[in-house]
């Protein structure tokens, strides 16, 4: 899929220091590094496998020294690197978290 110019003016990406943990449900067992982050997208920093495609719950480590649980779609992986995710249907509460996130880095 190729952004057009409007989505990516929308999804400027941020480089960011998150932690996070991920998996398959809402325990999300795993855990990583957001190295980049937009309100649309971030990048998993992580050594942990993951399929295109696959749907995942993410939680994002907010500086209020709390969880940020938030549902996504692989949007590609690289073996021993990360993945990129997709954010599904944000709620205006979980944007505004982001916009926070990526505006204090």
């Amino acid at each position: 899929m190729i952004d057009t110019p409007t989505e990516k003016s929308q999804d400027n990406r941020k480089k960011v220091t998150v932690p996070c943990t991920f998996g398959l449900n809402d325990d999300t067992p795993r855990n990583g590094m957001v190295t980049s982050l937009s309100i649309k997208r971030c990048f998993v920093k992580t050594k942990a496998w993951a399929k295109d495609g696959m749907e995942m719950h993410i939680k994002l480590w907010l500086p209020e020294q709390r969880w940020l649980p938030l549902r996504a779609t692989v949007l590609y992986s690289m073996e021993k690197v990360g993945f990129e995710l997709s954010f599904a249907d944000l709620t205006p509460v979980e944007t505004e978290a982001l916009r926070g996130l990526i505006g204090g880095a």
